[in-house]
């Protein structure tokens, strides 16, 4: 059995950054002894705070003016035995740009 979907959401975070953006996924299984899990998603966030940090001066909270995030992920678990011994792996890899 596997599961796909794409969506449009909206989010909203705890300090009232607006977000909103797309995501896609997969779940399923390949043959009886491989899982795997994609995922692809875009966000954009409006009126943000983002943390500068400054070894040598004082670390502060800054208004940004938007945001941005672009992500995939990769997981997957091999049933090597019946058993259920199981290898598991993931990697996210995320781009995250914001504006002054």
């Amino acid at each position: 059995a596997s599961e796909s979907a794409a969506q449009d959401t909206q989010a909203q975070d705890g300090a009232g950054a607006a977000g909103e953006g797309d995501a896609a996924f997969y779940k399923g299984k390949i043959a009886d002894i491989l899982d795997l899990n994609l995922a692809a998603f875009h966000y954009i966030y409006k009126d943000i705070q983002v943390f500068i940090y400054d070894p040598l001066n004082v670390s502060r909270y800054q208004n940004a003016a938007r945001g941005q995030i672009n992500g995939f992920e990769f997981g997957a678990v091999l049933r090597a035995t019946p058993d259920d011994a199981a290898l598991y792996g993931a990697i996210t890899l995320k781009d995250g740009k914001f504006g002054l």
